[in-house]
């Protein structure tokens, strides 16, 4: 009885669904993050930053409804890198640019190699000595539901590096029919069925014993079906724009308007 509920109050998250719940919870929050970044991009930084620090120090999260713990990806947590990408993608389009500068760089590339070696490595002992000096944990950890401090700095500092350097930027960019950038377009769809399809394979390996030549196998078509779908969409998409200027073009099209009424129009006839 209280499953259904649950479900649909995004109070218990399935396996592979748990961060469509957050995604929701975070387009709740944009029209707030858009409103502080109007009257100022820092103010609303530092808003969501508060934010942030705050859920991460007293484990502020929506709770599940039918286990213990919280939610797998705390919205409260992740809005401040949402909030990050979204202040400076405006900053961009008002003309501004991301500050390129050799310290910055060296620093966003000494943290990338610092963290390959601290998981490759699992020298976990570096946050057990930062949490030691009485540091948070959000802070000090590596935990995902609160998007701790190294997590997040490891994706900023990886995507500072991807935009400060050009020749990796250009290698990255694709044309828009790529099949890429085609999956990229509607990656919420893509997502959704590729969700979809985690869950089926679940079942599957499942029933086959995890059979080592069906799980390959089935990623192989997994991946197709994706791209599959993609191409559909994409298509679906033209089809929708030809149809669009079509109706704009008849729109547009003078059509000849005989003013007055049909007894005036005959005695003019007459005439």
């Amino acid at each position: 009885k209280e499953g259904i509920p649950a479900l649909l109050l995004l109070g218990h998250q399935i396996g592979y669904n748990n961060i469509l719940p957050m995604y929701g919870a975070l387009m709740l929050m944009a029209p707030v993050i858009l409103l502080l970044n109007e009257r100022s991009p820092l103010l609303a930084l530092a808003v969501s930053a508060t934010v942030w620090l705050l859920a991460g120090i007293y484990q502020v999260a929506p709770h599940n409804m039918l286990i213990e713990g919280y939610w797998f990806l705390n919205p409260l947590s992740w809005q401040f890198l949402f909030s990050i990408g979204i202040v400076s993608i405006l900053h961009i389009r008002r003309g501004g640019t991301i500050p390129r500068h050799p310290m910055l760089f060296a620093a966003a590339a000494c943290y990338v190699a610092l963290s390959f070696v601290w998981v490759t490595g699992q020298l976990w002992i570096f946050g057990n000595s930062l949490a030691a000096l009485g540091l948070p944990t959000v802070v000090t950890g590596f935990d995902k539901t609160f998007l701790s401090l190294p997590r997040l700095l490891h994706v900023l500092a990886l995507t500072y590096l991807v935009i400060s350097i050009p020749a990796f930027s250009r290698f990255l960019r694709r044309p828009a029919n790529n099949p890429l950038t085609i999956l990229g377009r509607h990656s919420l769809n893509i997502f959704v069925a590729g969700t979809i399809l985690a869950m089926i394979g679940q079942v599957v390996l499942y029933i086959t014993n995890k059979d080592p030549l069906v799980g390959p196998l089935f990623v192989i078509v997994g991946i197709a079906t994706q791209f599959a779908y993609a191409y559909y969409l994409e298509r679906k998409r033209r089809q929708g724009k030809v149809k669009a200027r079509l109706v704009t073009e008849a729109a547009t099209i003078a059509v000849p308007v005989r003013i007055g009424g049909s007894a005036n129009y005959r005695r003019n006839e007459r005439k």
